[in-house]
């Protein structure tokens, strides 16, 4: 894919979507590193009160089509209201922006909360990984570009553990080294699907030890996690482990899967990090109430040093649902991540497919407990 497929379906987006009422702003993440395979991630920022604007009138999925650079789309536009791109430090990480319509994202928090920020999206990520990895590897079949952006990925929780000190530099360059080279091969058919095989427990490997890492810095332990599983979203159940390393406990459950996992799933993961997630439901936090009201199942922790980091992160996160939700942006990326998925509507379909996962986790293997 030549470059300027990229900035011309950007510029038309851009010239179109500008003039439509409702949108405030549009700005771009990241930049095109390996045309062909990377991808276009564009936030849409609207009021938090209306007009809001239609989604056929935004969605970049559909003005793409036919154009040259539809193939590299992995996804559709973000969705912001105004209020969540002002707080935007709260919400996302947002590595590297550029501005096309409107304003800046973020600069309107206190620095004071920067260091919490950055720990809580690192660790909301890091548990969004263990999510869609599950998903990936219960698939009966992918297609290979989401793979390998899926794969890298890793370099961004290689950035955030190395400034977060939990990693090595050197460790950092090698995963980094590698991606890329799985990369360019990709760009060389044909492709050695062996070179893929090594990725799944190197993934698990490193988000495992670095999520533990970081809890241990946020001051977040296991001792107080007693239930064996919890429910991120209608398909997933995730099963607390205490190893100390997971791969064991990844490969041990993904080789109980049966049929069941095309619909739903069950994963291990480390028990911190649903001591981190409980803590969003402290009550004695303004937004529990509201959070509670979405996932009644998930019991609250007292809060700790990042009381008010989360307070203000949840605020942001449930504004953000509830845009999408009213406005019917179902197609929207990027939706907020807590630990907890974006609430389901509770129809039959959802109720079903929460059973089933609970019927399908209560048949996986036990796990490491201490």
């Amino acid at each position: 894919m030549d470059r300027s497929h990229y900035d011309d379906l950007v510029g038309k987006y851009v010239d179109r979507v500008s003039k439509v009422e409702g949108v405030l702003g549009i700005v771009l993440f990241g930049s095109v590193s390996t045309p062909g395979l990377s991808d276009i991630d564009l936030v849409v920022t609207v009021p938090d009160e209306g007009p809001f604007p239609n989604w056929e009138d935004i969605s970049l999925r559909l003005l793409a089509q036919g154009h040259p650079a539809e193939s590299v789309l992995a996804h559709d536009v973000f969705v912001w209201p105004e209020s969540v791109a002002k707080n935007a430090e709260s919400f996302f990480y947002v590595d590297q922006q550029t501005v096309l319509h409107g304003n800046r994202l973020g600069g309107n928090l206190s620095s004071e909360f920067d260091e919490s920020f950055r720990q809580l999206l690192s660790m909301d990520y890091m548990i969004h990984r263990f999510d869609c990895l599950s998903a990936w590897l219960c698939r009966p079949e992918s297609d290979l570009r989401g793979v390998l952006l899926f794969i890298s990925t890793l370099r961004h929780t290689c950035r955030l553990a190395t400034e977060l000190n939990l990693i090595s530099q050197t460790d950092s360059d090698t995963i980094f080294e590698d991606i890329n080279s799985l990369r360019a091969a990709s760009l060389d058919p044909p492709f050695d699907l062996k070179l893929l095989d090594q990725w799944p427990e190197r993934m698990v490997d490193l988000l495992w030890s670095t999520l533990k890492s970081l809890a241990g810095e946020m001051g977040i332990d296991s001792e107080l996690v007693t239930g064996r599983q919890w429910q991120p979203n209608p398909r997933l159940i995730f099963l607390n482990s205490k190893s100390k390393q997971g791969v064991t406990d990844w490969k041990k459950m993904f080789e109980k899967q049966t049929k069941l996992s095309r619909y739903v799933r069950a994963a291990p993961i480390p028990a911190e990090a649903y001591s981190h997630v409980q803590r969003y439901f402290d009550p004695s936090l303004s937004t529990t109430d509201d959070l509670s009201y979405f996932h009644p199942q998930i019991v609250g922790h007292k809060n700790d040093r990042l009381r008010e980091a989360r307070e203000i992160r949840v605020r942001s996160v449930i504004s953000h649902w509830r845009i999408l939700d009213s406005n019917r942006y179902v197609s929207s990326s990027g939706k907020g991540y807590l630990g907890i998925a974006m609430p389901f509507r509770r129809n039959l379909k959802a109720k079903v497919l929460g059973k089933l996962a609970v019927f399908n986790a209560f048949r996986m293997p036990k796990i490491s407990t201490q």
